[in-house]
């Protein structure tokens, strides 16, 4: 980190010369030094006031992006919650979409994340999380989590990326993403955590005179129904 802050600091040093060797620069510096004390005071401080609120604008950006994510996280976890609980009283089949494996999970997300034509380095991986994701849910809620992880990426890709991951479909929510600044570029390394919460399916007989065959039934449906006996 040391070596490239000083590597940074020789390139500004070695800009800073070239533009004071040139004649624009001699001849804006002539025009000032030619003002009134007041004016090139009021020069400077106009100057300093213009970096001041450039180099803010960077950070409130960030902070800014930030608040959007977790506003929307709070708003579909209040959603969830009112699904589920809306199921529950009416006996009703749950919202939430089939169980879907870790592996289909990421071969959706690899398939969403061509739309917006990626090279290969910018691609890291796609890895599934096998501890629990979130207490927030029920637990017969079934989560799958992904993390994705990607890199050099700009802030419209950044939010472009996370609002597609975040409509993959209606039982798929990004609930968290860690963002970093790329060591090589002045771009962003992103990594995702990816949720796809679902009703786990179980096989149960069918009615008698269908062949004794089995079909696939929501647990929690399941439940309701034993309980009722």
């Amino acid at each position: 980190m040391n070596a490239l802050l000083e590597k940074l600091r020789d390139q500004a040093r070695d800009l800073w010369t070239r533009i004071q060797e040139t004649s624009l620069f001699m001849s804006l510096r002539e025009r000032y030094e030619a003002l009134s004390a007041r004016v090139q005071k009021a020069i400077i401080l106009a100057g300093s006031l213009i970096a001041i609120i450039f180099l803010l604008s960077f950070p409130y950006s960030y902070i800014s992006s930030s608040q959007n994510s977790l506003s929307s996280f709070e708003e579909n976890r209040e959603l969830i919650r009112g699904l589920l609980k809306a199921s529950s009283s009416l006996k009703e089949p749950s919202p939430l979409p089939p169980e879907i494996s870790s592996d289909d999970l990421s071969s959706l997300i690899t398939r969403s994340l061509e739309e917006f034509h990626l090279v290969p380095e910018q691609v890291g991986g796609v890895q599934a999380i096998a501890d629990k994701l979130t207490n927030l849910v029920p637990d017969q809620v079934k989560q799958t989590g992904i993390s994705l992880t990607l890199k050099k990426l700009n802030i419209k890709q950044i939010v472009e990326i996370s609002h597609r991951l975040q409509t993959l479909n209606p039982g798929t929510k990004v609930i968290g993403m860690d963002i970093k600044a790329n060591a090589t570029s002045h771009y962003f390394d992103v990594i995702y955590r990816i949720a796809s919460f679902s009703i786990p399916t179980v096989s149960v007989p069918e009615a008698p005179g269908r062949g004794g065959k089995t079909r696939p039934m929501p647990k929690a449906q399941k439940d309701e129904s034993e309980g009722e006996g």
